[in-house]
């Protein structure tokens, strides 16, 4: 364990990425550099990710190193490039939004099937609102003593 451990360390090093940055996310000590780390870095590279860029991507979205590639990333980009980004540009989405590879998509059957209740048209809301906040404010005694009195505020 402390092998596996260890060559973690190592390889996150050799990233690029310091100690510090491994205690501010203790999660990387769990992923295994040849199964989960490896096939991730690559995958980015091929994405476009510079080798360069990749310690800061890393301290941005570490949980990068934990998705699968199939389950996870390659669904996320199938919708980036739905939504008319071109795989040139998504080297510099993932620089800016490295999150975005977290986004977890339903099915598009699914999606439709969210999409397809009755909008509320905002004519037909009510026009006053429905909440009364004066309900829930109560006014301060001066149990405290304040120090204040009406004179000076006057004096402002």
């Amino acid at each position: 364990m402390v092998d596996v451990m260890r060559e973690c360390v190592d390889f996150l090093h050799k990233l690029g990425l310091t100690t510090e940055d491994i205690i501010n996310y203790p999660l990387f000590l769990g992923y295994h550099v040849k199964k989960n780390m490896i096939p991730m870095l690559d995958y980015l590279g091929k994405l476009g990710v510079r080798k360069s860029s990749l310690s800061d991507f890393l301290r941005r979205y570490p949980q990068v190193l934990h998705a699968s590639v199939a389950v996870g990333l390659q669904p996320v980009l199938k919708y980036l490039q739905g939504m008319d980004i071109k795989l040139t540009d998504i080297p510099h989405v993932l620089k800016r939004y490295p999150e975005v590879l977290g986004f977890k998509l339903c099915s598009d059957k699914k999606f439709e099937e969210r999409m397809t209740y009755e909008s509320i048209d905002l004519e037909e809301m009510e026009t006053e609102p429905t909440f009364d906040m004066n309900s829930l404010m109560v006014a301060r005694s001066d149990e405290f003593g304040s120090e204040c009195k009406e004179s000076d505020e006057e004096d402002l």
